[in-house]
Formats: structure tokens, C-alpha cells, sequence
């Protein structure tokens, strides 16, 4: 039976009776969305490289020394995390700074990008939940390419909302035959 981290952690807003209060709930989501994507890179092999100034729209570059076809690939990634959230059927909505939408969708890029959003429940105590045999990450992630994307109808818009199909989960499985993709001189 996994345990939840309930109670190590006080709710959101309250006080830890700690000095200070620790970190900010959208610093806890970004350090989350990074521990997520170090748990699916881990296992398929692949380094994860923190960028240290996100200053081009990427959070993280996935690489690996093993060749595919023909070389080996690299794979930016620019990670959000929210508790805020509708699952709709197929899909839900996310909305991305503008800035970051137009990182995503050029072509120029030197490497392939992908966008990852992390989905959480709303209470941080529930993001982990441990036994002796597994530690679990609440709840996942999905991926989405903008490459192809439009440009978006006004361009002095602060923010954009991208859609995300549910059937895009990243996994190991999926990120193995994404980077073979990359590796093959393909596209995610």
C-alpha cells in the first residue's frame, strides 16, 4: 500500500513552522516537472541536461550517446506542471506564454522540441506516494510538438492555449521511440 507524503508536508498556504517557508508552489512544480522527466529518462538510458538561463524557451535538453540510424540525438524540452487542469476525452488545454509557443513552433531549431506537461493533484502532498516496493509520481505527463503549428491569429498576445492530445502520455516506451525517431533524422 503506498503512503502519501500527507504528513511530512503542510497544505498549500500553510505554515511549515520551519524557517522560512520554503519554496514557492510554481518553484515545487518546476523542480516536480524536472524529477518526472529525470524518472523517464533514467531507465531508457538518456542524459538530462538542465538549461541554465531559459532564455530560448528550454527547460532541458534529452540526450544520448547511443546511435540510432545515424546519429545520436538530442531532443529540447521546455516542461510546465499544473494542478489546473479538465481531461476532456481526447484531449485538454494548456496555456503557454507567448514566448514560449514561438520557441516551440519554428523550424529552425537546431534540435527537435517538444513541450511536457506535468499534471499533478492540487495538493502537493499527493504529487509522491511511497512503500517498500515502489515510489509512485501523481499523476503524469503528456508531450506535444509544435512545429507544424500556426502562427498564432494576433501577435501581440501575451499567452496562447495549446491542446494536447491524451494518447500522447510520455513514457519510456514513447520517449525511446521518439528519440529513435530524432536519431533517424525524423521529427518526435
Amino acid at each position: 500500500m503506498l503512503k502519501r507524503i500527507v504528513d511530512a508536508l503542510p497544505a498549500e498556504g500553510e505554515a511549515s513552522g520551519l524557517p522560512g517557508e520554503g519554496m514557492a508552489m510554481n518553484m515545487r512544480k518546476e523542480e516536480f516537472s524536472r524529477a518526472f522527466l529525470h524518472a523517464i529518462c533514467a531507465p531508457a538510458g538518456f542524459n538530462v541536461t538542465r538549461t541554465a538561463v531559459d532564455n530560448d524557451g528550454i527547460d532541458a535538453t534529452i540526450s544520448t550517446s547511443r546511435s540510432f540510424h545515424r546519429f545520436s540525438p538530442k531532443l529540447d524540452v521546455q516542461l510546465k506542471c499544473t494542478a489546473s487542469f479538465e481531461l476532456r476525452e481526447h484531449d485538454f488545454s494548456h496555456s503557454l506564454p507567448m514566448t514560449n509557443y514561438e520557441a516551440l513552433r519554428g523550424e529552425m531549431n537546431s534540435a527537435p522540441r517538444i513541450l511536457v506537461v506535468v499534471l499533478v493533484p492540487k495538493e502537493c502532498a499527493g504529487w509522491v506516494g511511497h512503500s517498500e516496493q515502489s515510489t509512485v509520481l501523481q499523476h503524469c505527463g503528456y508531450w506535444c510538438s509544435l512545429r507544424d503549428a500556426p502562427p498564432p491569429a494576433n501577435p501581440d498576445q501575451e499567452g496562447i492555449t495549446v491542446r494536447i492530445p491524451r494518447r500522447q502520455l510520455l513514457t519510456v516506451p514513447v520517449l525511446v521511440d521518439m528519440m529513435r525517431r530524432v536519431g533517424d533524422g525524423g521529427v518526435p
